[in-house]
């Protein structure tokens, strides 16, 4: 028996949701050593790793990476979990600079990638941007509108993320 690339990406999804950044950057770069191509599954379990170990940095580079390797409709989840990454770190700029990026690039800006923006606005201190945001949220036609998640909401009059 070998491993596959869902070996790899489970094993890459076991340690981030560990916390354990360094061995899911291991199992990752190891799993192309093997000659395995990492899909997308397995680039965003290494972003999950970088955005719970803080690791704001590794999350950016990862990112930019995956943009010459994936189509841009694809990479919604991995923009947001770039942003989550650069949240928890502190980096609201770079969260919202990320944001800013996804329309223009063609990637699609999800109720999640809204949640991610507003709440670096909140905690940034940019209020009325963090309401602006808020009232551009739309959602897509024949789709249900979802309203900015408890944590974007919190953050905003001073609570924390759960």
């Amino acid at each position: 028996l070998t491993p596959n690339e869902f070996t790899y990406t489970s094993l890459i999804s076991a340690c981030a949701k560990a916390g354990e950044y360094d061995h899911a950057r291991l199992i990752f770069d190891g799993m192309m050593r093997d000659g395995l191509t990492p899909n997308l599954y397995a680039h965003n379990a290494v972003l999950s790793a970088c955005k719970l170990g803080g690791r704001w940095q590794e999350a950016l580079a990862l990112l930019y990476e995956m943009r010459d390797r994936f189509p841009a409709h694809q990479l919604s989840g991995a923009y947001t979990c770039a942003m989550a990454a650069c949240n928890v770190s502190g980096h609201f700029d770079v969260a919202l600079r990320l944001f800013h990026e996804m329309q223009p690039t063609g990637v699609p800006t999800q109720t999640t990638a809204y949640n991610a923006a507003i709440l670096a606005c909140c905690r940034s201190g940019a209020f009325d941007l963090a309401l602006d945001l808020f009232h551009r949220m739309s959602p897509p036609p024949g789709a249900p509108a979802d309203s900015p998640s408890p944590a974007a909401a919190a953050a905003c009059v001073g609570g924390d993320m759960p």
